[in-house]
């Protein structure tokens, strides 16, 4: 054999064996770095996996998305799942770890079809679909098909009942649609079987604390505070508030702020004793760097009320979604009573104003200072307002016309429940109430896009006020019956 017949054979042998040895390695280094929670670097590795082998390879491309899966860019990861399976991976992982991304995305439905997929693929001998029966079960709760759900996670424990994580996310998927005490009851079961997780205790103090039950909360949250972090003493801080401890509660607030500036439990905390203390300005200060929290917002109008900004208080209390407060949660629902009381100056001026202006014959004027007054108003209170603004419309049927803002909003509301999109529609209609809050037929189709929204609390509070400004619509009896409907929905709990 010639020299240079044995050269390009070597070259040949090395360079082949090079590029499975290559591909071996990037794939085995990226799984490593997987496993280590290294994803970006798990990326990189797997990229150059799939430069140097087959393009066609299922599995590389499943490894990327479950890689860009575990770091949340939902997008990425179903990119390349859906390449996997358009390969055809079968492997019943892929559909389930597909169906976390679009539930990551929000695109449930997507996520009901990826869990369906999974369960008909061939199964391995080491998958039990406890994983797919869970995700299921988040689709199917977010869609508001309850039962469904209530099925499919008991499925899941039913194959895994072992894992705590399975209980903490359906525990925190309750508390998100304001059942604190089925909530509590999964946090429960999560600490039952990892007592020392501060996770699950953190989520646990407040299940109890939202249902009103602070001794039970400060009991979790102190075995949670363990290492001193500014959040768990933030919140503490709030327990112990609502306790009636102000002088605990300033103490835990400034220890959580220096403890972390930055903490929005800590700035929250620190704003709440502020505003208790009748620093206001202070308080402002703090609560309004807490951008996503009813519960500051609620104080930061709280505290611009007190100092006299009833404008300001309203525009900020006004913009909150209605869905967000709830009597269910006992410390939100007390805060947002509290607020409405320092509002009492404001809603009597209006009154006052209201029955000046109806005496000179200005009804349109007053029917505003009505509206205002209802914006903000308790529910005992608005109903005495409600029965003023129904005597003044009385007196002109052309006052009950919609005003252009109004209607602008109603009708984008009309468009859009048309097209099924009842979460867009009921934006809308708030819109318009807010612009016409004297106007009753807003109130009513408010209710029933809430009843479409199975938002049975809200739908049954619009109805309320709707009743409550036209006592003698032709539709009054079928309204309250809808009520009484939506009421038997909520204790069969969907």
């Amino acid at each position: 054999m010639t020299k240079l017949k044995v050269l390009l054979m070597v070259v040949f042998i090395v360079s082949g064996c090079a590029t499975d040895i290559c591909a071996q390695t990037y794939r085995d280094s990226g799984i490593a770095y997987f496993k280590k929670g290294e994803y970006d670097a798990a990326i990189e590795q797997f990229k150059k996996q799939i430069e140097v082998e087959r393009p066609d390879n299922a599995d590389n491309y499943n490894w990327m998305g479950c890689a860009y899966l575990e770091k949340k860019q939902y997008e990425d990861a179903v990119s390349y799942l859906q390449k996997a399976i358009a390969m055809g991976a079968t492997n019943p992982w892929t559909f389930t770890d597909l169906a976390r991304c679009y539930n990551g995305l929000n695109q449930y439905n997507d996520a009901i079809k990826a869990c369906i997929m999974a369960t008909t693929v061939p199964i391995k001998l080491d998958f039990r679909y406890d994983a797919t029966h869970f995700e299921l079960a988040y689709a199917l709760f977010k869609t508001k098909q309850y039962k469904n759900a209530v099925k499919a996670y008991k499925k899941a424990i039913e194959l895994d009942p072992k894992d705590p994580k399975y209980y903490s996310r359906w525990g925190a998927l309750l508390g998100n649609s304001g059942d604190y005490a089925g909530a509590a009851e999964q946090f429960e079961k999560a600490v039952s079987l990892k007592p020392n997780n501060i996770k699950y205790l953190s989520r646990l103090s407040s299940a109890y604390y939202r249902q009103g039950k602070y001794d039970e909360a400060l009991d979790a949250v102190n075995k949670a505070i363990g290492p001193s972090t500014s959040s768990a003493i933030g919140y503490r801080s709030l327990i112990q508030r609502h306790r009636g401890e102000m002088d605990g509660a300033l103490k835990d607030a400034k220890q959580a702020y220096s403890l972390d500036s930055s903490d929005t439990l800590a700035q929250l905390a620190l704003g709440a004793a502020y505003l208790d203390q009748g620093r206001y300005d202070e308080a402002v200060q703090l609560l309004s760097q807490v951008k996503e929290s009813t519960t500051s917002r609620v104080l930061e109008a709280t505290a611009y009320a007190k100092k006299g900004g009833f404008k300001k208080a309203i525009d900020i209390y006004s913009a909150i979604l209605e869905e967000k407060l709830s009597p269910e949660n006992v410390p939100l629902w007390s805060d947002r009573t509290a607020l409405l009381e320092s509002l009492t100056p404001f809603i009597s001026s209006k009154i006052e104003t209201a029955d000046r202006l109806k005496a000179q014959g200005r009804y349109k004027e007053a029917l505003k200072e009505l509206g205002e007054a209802l914006k903000v108003a308790d529910d005992k209170t608005s109903k005495k307002i409600c029965g003023s603004i129904y005597r003044v419309m009385s007196l002109d049927p052309r006052l009950s016309v919609l005003p252009e803002e109004a209607r602008k909003y109603a009708l984008r509301g009309d468009v859009l429940t048309e097209e099924g999109k009842f979460e867009e529609a009921v934006k809308e209609y708030l819109q318009a109430v807010q612009a016409a809050p004297y106007i009753a037929k807003l109130y009513f189709n408010t209710a029933m896009i809430y009843g479409e929204l199975k938002e049975y609390l809200q739908a049954i509070r619009n109805m309320k006020t709707y009743l409550n400004l036209a006592p003698e619509s032709p539709n009054a009896r079928a309204s309250k019956d809808q009520i009484y409907k939506w009421e038997f929905k909520m204790e069969k709990g969907g």
